[in-house]
């Protein structure tokens, strides 16, 4: 079995500061959205919020799952 524990908060979050990290909050680190850009003015404006430290974080976390795919 293999798990990981996504603790990080993003700094475009408006969810309660209370709440810490809530299910599902990995979802666009996985795919990438800090990287997309999506003719919609409402996406843009949250990709750019994404900090470079978050690009980064989501590179490595793009890499884990697909070495997870790839390798077992």
């Amino acid at each position: 079995p293999y798990v990981y524990v996504f603790d990080h908060r993003p700094v475009y979050s408006r969810i309660p500061d209370w709440t810490g990290v809530v299910h599902a909050m990995d979802v666009g680190f996985v795919f990438g959205a800090p990287f997309k850009k999506i003719q919609d003015p409402f996406v843009n404006m949250m990709v750019t919020k994404y900090s470079e430290i978050e690009k980064g974080l989501s590179f490595y976390i793009m890499k884990l799952w697909t070495d997870f795919a790839k390798y077992g």
